[in-house]
C-alpha cells in the first residue's frame, strides 16, 4: 500500500514505462491490477468501485471511473455525462476508431477488453511503448500515452478551455466484437436536461474513500 505523500502523474507528464498487465477478466481483477500500478508508479492510495457499480450502465461506468481517476489525482471531476454525440460515438465503435465530434474534443477507443475497467487498465496504465496502444508503435510515436492524457486532461489542446462534459458508448463493432469509447469536450452553456444522462453529483452517495 502507498506510504508517504502521493506523487500523481498528470498531463503533460506521463509514466516512465507501462505498468504490469495480465489481461484481467473481471472488475475485481482489473481494479486490483490498476491499484498495483497506481501504488508503484504514483504512490496513490487504492481506489474502490462505488457501491452502485453493478447497477450502472457501461456508459455510466466509463464516466464514473473517469472521474474517480481524475479526482484521485487532484483534478476536477467532469460534471456531466451526456448523449449529445451518441451517433458519432456509435460510429467510432462500429469502425474500431476514436469518435470524431463536430466540436473541439479529446477522444478514446478500446476493443478486446472484457469490462470497462479492463479498458481503463489499457488506456491509462499500459498506454506507452510496447503496450496496448495501437497509436504507440515506437517510443517516439505521437500517440504514446494519448488515451491516458485525454482521460486526465484538465483542458482541451489549447491549454485553456476546460473539459466539462463527456459522452461515452459501449457496443459491438461491425464484426460483433465489444468496444468502448468516449469523448471529452467543453460545453460553454448548460446542456438541455434531456441530454444529461448522469452526473457526478448523483454518484456521490455511492462513493467510499475515493
Amino acid at each position: 500500500l502507498a506510504t508517504g505523500p502521493a506523487a500523481p502523474i498528470v498531463p503533460p507528464a506521463n509514466p516512465a514505462a507501462n505498468g504490469m498487465y495480465a489481461g484481467c477478466g473481471s472488475d475485481a481483477e482489473c481494479v486490483a491490477d490498476i491499484n498495483g500500478v497506481r501504488n508503484i508508479q504514483e504512490n496513490l492510495a487504492p481506489i474502490a468501485l462505488p457501491s452502485n457499480w453493478a447497477s450502472l450502465t457501461g456508459e455510466e461506468q466509463i464516466f464514473v471511473f473517469t472521474d474517480i481517476e481524475r479526482v484521485s489525482r487532484g483534478l476536477a471531476a467532469i460534471p456531466s455525462l451526456v448523449n449529445t454525440y451518441d451517433s458519432q460515438l456509435a460510429t467510432g465503435i462500429a469502425n474500431d476508431a476514436d469518435p470524431v465530434l463536430p466540436v473541439p474534443s479529446l477522444s478514446i477507443w478500446a476493443g478486446s477488453f472484457a469490462t470497462p475497467t479492463g479498458a481503463f487498465l489499457g488506456w491509462e496504465y499500459y498506454d506507452g511503448p510496447g503496450g496496448a496502444n495501437l497509436d504507440c508503435t515506437t517510443p517516439t510515436s505521437a500517440g504514446c500515452w494519448g488515451h491516458r492524457d485525454n482521460i486526465l486532461a484538465p483542458t482541451l489542446t489549447d491549454g485553456v478551455t476546460p473539459v466539462n462534459e463527456m459522452d461515452a458508448a459501449v457496443g459491438n463493432d461491425s464484426s460483433g466484437s465489444l468496444g468502448y469509447d468516449a469523448a471529452f469536450y467543453n460545453d460553454p452553456g448548460t446542456p438541455p436536461a434531456g441530454s444529461v444522462v448522469f452526473t457526478w453529483a448523483q454518484e456521490q452517495p455511492f462513493l467510499a474513500g475515493n
